[in-house]
């Protein structure tokens, strides 16, 4: 059976549908998967906006040009469950649970992703009590847990580089390409162990169908079996968080964002102190400065408010951003495996996990930096280049000033020493 074909006339249930995930999933199993007969989605009131304000916001979004333009009246399919997920039983009212008692397959996505002072972070705090409940009450339902590593811009789908937010390393690569962080905390030898959103989403999508299919032909009064799969790259993405860095800074110079505020950078260290004297030294009073002259402006400050948020990504990554951690990722190749037996009209091969194109991806993650979370061109203004190329100019002066009194203070310091003795 065709992946695509599983989907038909079947009811859906998502949680976390309008995070970065959630949308990539909606809009590939809207796309992709024409037969599907409704997705009942989850949401929430959030920030002053009600649950229906959200839907409609979330129909409009950018990540949907492709599948409104190729299936106009898709979103019919789309049906609000109104509820939140910090609730018991989500607080989804006993007339909503009626509508849903036809669903078959249930992808549930929701994560906080707020920062604790305990667990690494809320996100993985979270999903780790999603797991334990799935497995208490695993052998009575068919239940697949899911473990995507580093979920990182989408490599081809709906189009290179969509990106939803600036949550772990893709924030700290995108302050770093426009000049805002000159020095951050990390391990710069630590591999990434970033993966594309799409290649995730196709994964899933066959993951659930594979699920389906095994559930189906399963002999009656036999207990259900919980399945784990990780995706990860692996040892397939040997980049370093430094090549990674080094390789955005690089395109970031290439073609560089509207907002940058100073030369982008390359600088890393392992040391706490040593990072938080630049922010203390650097970060902070050019933050002060550029919004200062934003202010003045009549525009909006925001440099002191995204330093800041820099400072939060490290706290809520920092354990992850020290240590490597070796993933086994066969469960991604068995799934693979089953999409390319099951995929038949080819709507879910991304490509090959080994053929991912590093080049091509960063690329893409810096386009998808400039469409969707900072609304500029995709490609520079020549007014922009040229202010970036001075920029980088007065980086060189300013480090080397800064190199030279280093150097005076280190040699006036050293012959009042000799002086004395």
């Amino acid at each position: 059976m065709d992946i695509s074909d599983f989907y038909n006339n079947r009811e859906i249930f998502i949680t976390g549908g309008t995070g970065f995930l959630g949308k990539s999933l909606i809009e590939k199993l809207l796309r992709d998967c024409p037969g599907i007969k409704t997705i009942y989605m989850l949401i929430r009131t959030k920030r002053g906006k009600t649950a229906l304000e959200r839907l409609e916001d979330f129909k409009n979004d950018i990540v949907f040009e492709r599948v409104r333009r190729e299936r106009p009246n898709v979103f019919e399919k789309v049906v609000p469950i109104f509820g939140d997920c910090q609730h018991l039983g989500l607080a989804i009212s006993q007339e909503d649970l009626e509508r849903l008692k036809n669903v078959s397959i249930i992808f549930h996505e929701a994560a906080v992703v707020r920062y604790t002072n305990f667990y690494p972070n809320a996100y993985s705090f979270t999903k780790n009590l999603g797991e334990q409940v799935i497995a208490d009450h695993s052998h009575l339902l068919p239940m697949t847990i899911l473990r995507p590593a580093i979920v990182a811009s989408a490599y081809l789908e709906p189009e290179p580089g969509y990106l939803e937010n600036l949550n772990g390393p893709m924030g700290i690569l995108a302050v770093k390409s426009m000049g805002i962080s000159q020095m951050t905390y990390a391990n710069p030898d630590l591999i990434l162990s970033l993966i594309p959103v799409d290649i995730v989403t196709c994964l899933t999508i066959s993951s659930g169908c594979r699920s389906g299919l095994e559930t189906l032909s399963k002999p009656k009064n036999v207990p259900y079996n919980l399945h784990i799969q990780t995706f990860a790259p692996g040892k397939l993405f040997n980049s370093t968080i430094k090549q990674s860095v080094h390789k955005m800074v690089e395109l970031a110079r290439e073609n560089p964002m509207e907002n940058t505020v100073w030369a982008p950078a390359t600088r890393l260290t392992t040391s706490m102190y040593c990072y938080l004297i630049w922010v203390f030294l650097f970060h902070i009073p050019m933050g002060i400065f550029y919004d200062t002259l934003l202010k003045l402006s009549k525009k909006q400050p925001m440099l002191l408010k995204a330093t800041r948020r820099i400072i939060y990504t490290i706290r809520t990554i920092g354990k992850f951003s020290k240590i490597y951690y070796e993933i086994k990722n066969d469960g991604m190749f068995e799934v693979f495996d089953f999409m390319m037996q099951h995929d038949e009209k080819r709507r879910f091969y991304i490509m090959a996990p080994t053929e991912v194109d590093h080049d091509f991806a960063f690329r893409g993650a810096l386009r998808g930096l400039k469409k969707f979370i900072f609304k500029e061109p995709v490609e520079a203004t020549a007014a922009t280049r040229q202010r970036v190329k001075i920029l980088i100019i007065l980086d060189k002066i300013v480090s080397f000033v800064l190199f030279f009194i280093v150097i005076k203070f280190a040699w006036n310091w050293t012959m009042s020493l000799v002086g004395v003795m």
